[in-house]
């Protein structure tokens, strides 16, 4: 995918350091050149997206199913200084939503439908 917005793919790619480490590296090489960038993040099971506008992306950080309290880093491009800077963060709670709402047909309060503080 196209993480800068030159219309040049950037790959990447997202490594657990050690089997119960909670730190993935994540390396994105910049298409069309010979750089790259490196980080140390603990991702759970979120991860790397490409945002919504060309030369974005975001980063997922420490989302695992049982946790309910999200952060979401959104990056952009900045062609004055080659690289990547972060312009959003985002920290919300997602409501703990019990089997029985979904099993048991029971009506979800309205207080469990949106995310719980939200924060940018």
């Amino acid at each position: 995918m196209d993480l800068n917005g030159d219309g040049v793919c950037d790959s990447y790619s997202v490594i657990g350091l050690e089997l119960d480490s909670e730190l993935s590296e994540i390396t994105i090489k910049v298409g069309g050149t010979r750089q790259e960038r490196k980080g140390f993040f603990s991702l759970g099971n979120g991860g790397l997206f490409p945002g919504y506008i060309s030369g974005d992306f975001s980063l997922l950080l420490d989302f695992y199913t049982r946790n309910t309290d999200l952060t979401k880093y959104d990056f952009r491009w900045e062609p004055r200084f080659k690289d990547w800077v972060v312009y959003r963060v985002s920290t919300w709670v997602e409501p703990s939503r019990d089997e029985r709402y979904s099993l048991d047909n029971e009506i979800l309060p309205g207080e469990a439908r949106f995310p719980q503080p939200f924060h940018v």
